[in-house]
């Protein structure tokens, strides 16, 4: 037995499955033939080596930014819904509508009695009929009978007063002869005096009726007119509000109450939702707040139905349960009997089958700022440490029927959809990146080059 030598020792053997011994010389020999593809359809024929295989390129651009489509899940909600109510107390009388009816703007809803209202505006009407008599014949003037009837008090009291004053002077006399008694002597003294003042009086009457009502009292009864006339058309204005219109074109959902009940002022009788304009309500993240503005245009998917809308509001504060901000976006929904999007415009939004309390779902796309590239998802490959790669062909420099050596490059996935990916890494623009078959392919493999546009030319010849 011949000894083995210490290099032979430390050799190492392969063992098969099977347990018997390869030997290193033994797998390069192997190795060697198949690489240069032994075999024929005759002993001893060797064939040619395999052409190499051709890898599909495509050249890349340098993007500066690339779009995110961005979706929020919000609740589709009418613009405008309220809990329409009397503005007075009463007894409802009549209420003209059901729950699910759809009314206009300005149709009856309800209405409740008025039957003190109408005899309370009779008295007022009574009293400003009296106040507005009164004034004109304050503006009127005094009649000429009455001043005639004046001047003849006048012309009399100063008769009186000339007989008191000869009484007078006459009992004077007497009482200082000692034919009367000085108590008859001061009985006509205050006569006279009395009938003084009487003739001024009448004086002072018919001065008045001759220069003719004062304005101030003329300006007093149609101030009174006034407030009168004030109270009938607060009457009427309550009048007026005992039938309760709707507010604008709506639907009923609620009917609170019925005829007979007695309501208080603002007390709830319907709920009324408007019909046909409807919003979305949605929270969205911070961030995506700043980038949104007021007028700008998203579209809202609504069980299967894309309706264009439009960004109205934005709210300055935060949900205390998800810490989102607040938006609101308005449209008009026609109706939808597809999955192709539609532009709001009409007015047969009632067609549109929407339900308040709906789900939406609120898109658009955000711009992000960042250098980078699209590839094809075909032309990834997974590496290491949560990076991705893809092939690069090197031109080769020696003369054979290979002509490009792939090279394996480490990029930075940003964003990706079903189709494609943003990325970013050592590569640069118009650069060939390898789109198809990358499974077959490995790091420094020699490979021939085709564009992808070749082989559609061919493909459609």
């Amino acid at each position: 037995m011949i000894p083995r030598t210490r290099r032979q020792l430390r050799r190492p053997s392969r063992r098969l499955a099977d347990g018997a011994i390869v030997f290193p010389h033994v797998v390069a020999i192997v190795a060697a033939l198949a690489a240069a593809g032994c075999g024929g359809d005759e002993p001893g024929e060797v064939a040619t080596a395999a052409a190499p295989l051709v890898a599909l390129v495509e050249p890349i651009e340098l993007q500066r930014s690339y779009t995110v489509p961005r979706s929020y899940l919000g609740t589709v909600e009418p613009q405008r819904q309220t809990d329409a109510s009397f503005d007075l107390a009463g007894r409802i009388d009549l209420v003209a509508i059901e729950e699910g009816d759809t009314v206009d703007r300005g149709d009856r809803i309800a209405s409740v009695d008025v039957e003190r209202l109408q005899a309370q505006r009779s008295s007022v009407a009574a009293q400003r009929d009296a106040a507005v008599a009164l004034l004109s014949e304050l503006k009127a003037g005094p009649r000429s009978e009455a001043i005639q009837a004046a001047r003849a008090r006048v012309t009399q009291r100063e008769a009186e007063l000339d007989l008191a004053r000869i009484t007078t002077d006459r009992q004077s006399r007497l009482t200082e002869r000692g034919a009367a008694s000085g108590q008859r002597a001061d009985e006509a003294a205050f006569e006279a005096v009395a009938l003084k003042a009487a003739v001024a009086a009448a004086k002072a009457e018919l001065e008045e009726l001759e220069t003719g009502t004062r304005p101030e009292k003329i300006e007093a009864q149609r101030a009174q007119v006034t407030q009168l006339e004030a109270e009938l058309t607060r009457i009427d204005v309550e009048l007026t509000k005992s039938v309760l219109l709707a507010p604008f074109d709506s639907v009923v959902t609620r009917r609170l109450v019925d005829e007979g009940a007695t309501v208080t002022a603002g007390q709830p009788v319907v709920t009324l939702i408007e019909r046909g304009r409807w919003q979305v309500r949605v929270g969205v993240p911070a961030e995506v707040a700043r980038e949104l503005s007021v007028g700008q245009s998203l579209n809202c998917r609504v069980r299967g139905s894309v309706l264009s809308g439009t960004l109205v509001r934005l709210r300055p504060d935060r949900l205390d349960a998800t810490r989102t901000v607040p938006a609101i976006v308005a449209f008009r929904a026609d109706a939808v009997e597809d999955e192709e999007p539609t532009t709001a415009d009409g007015a047969a939004a009632d067609a549109m089958p929407l339900f308040a309390g709906d789900l939406a779902r609120v898109e658009f796309e955000r711009t992000i700022e960042e250098d980078g590239f699209w590839l094809p998802i075909e032309a990834l490959v997974e590496g290491m440490r949560g990076l991705w790669a893809c092939y690069v062909p090197e031109p080769l420099a020696t003369d054979s029927e290979a002509t490009h050596t792939l090279q394996r490059i480490p990029l930075e996935l940003l964003y990706s959809d079903e189709s494609q990916a943003f990325v970013r890494g050592p590569i640069r623009d118009r650069d060939l990146v390898v789109v198809a078959g990358i499974h077959r392919l490995v790091p420094g493999q020699r490979v021939t080059i085709r564009p992808t546009q070749t082989v559609a030319g061919d493909a459609a010849k």
